[in-house]
């Protein structure tokens, strides 16, 4: 059997580092013909057990939720948590913890990052870890992105 590229499957444990002094990065969508910002905090994970890190997202709101569930910072992947990708091989996946009733498209997460970033050096560092290339021009940027339009989050554990 060929190794996952993935940087996260259900059932791994992963280090988390984010806190409520990450920066808060608002996320805008539309959900039921209404648009809808929610704010999040954005850090990064390390999977040691697949020598691999990531992305992490969580929800301002649920910030709390989630070191009252993982004191040590230390989660383990399970049907509350979903995910986004560059492409279906699961390479460069990035996680998020928030209200799975929350339906943004995958791409928002990465678009909001440059913003509130304003496409600095961190920013397009991240972006690259989420698979992404921003490269030198934008516009290419946000091109790429087109391809990821209309790809909801998904959820560990569901096909």
């Amino acid at each position: 059997m060929a190794e996952s590229v993935s940087t996260v499957e259900l059932g791994d444990e992963i280090a988390v580092e984010v806190s409520d002094k990450s920066k808060s990065i608002p996320v805008t969508f539309s959900q039921d013909r209404h648009e809808k910002t929610v704010d999040y905090y954005s850090g990064t994970f390390t999977n040691a057990s697949r020598s691999k890190t990531g992305v992490f997202f969580v929800q301002v709101d649920f910030l709390p939720k989630l070191l009252e569930r993982f004191p040590t910072k230390v989660v383990k992947i399970d049907n509350t948590f979903q995910y986004g990708q560059k492409d279906k091989t699961g390479a460069n996946r990035w996680v998020v913890f928030h209200d799975t009733a929350l339906k943004p498209f995958q791409h928002r997460f990465a678009e909001s990052l440059g913003r509130a970033y304003q496409f600095s050096q961190a920013a397009l560092e991240i972006i690259s870890k989420m698979g992404f290339t921003p490269g030198v021009d934008v516009g290419k940027f946000f091109e790429g992105l087109r391809g990821a339009i209309g790809h909801y989050l998904r959820t560990f554990g569901e096909k």
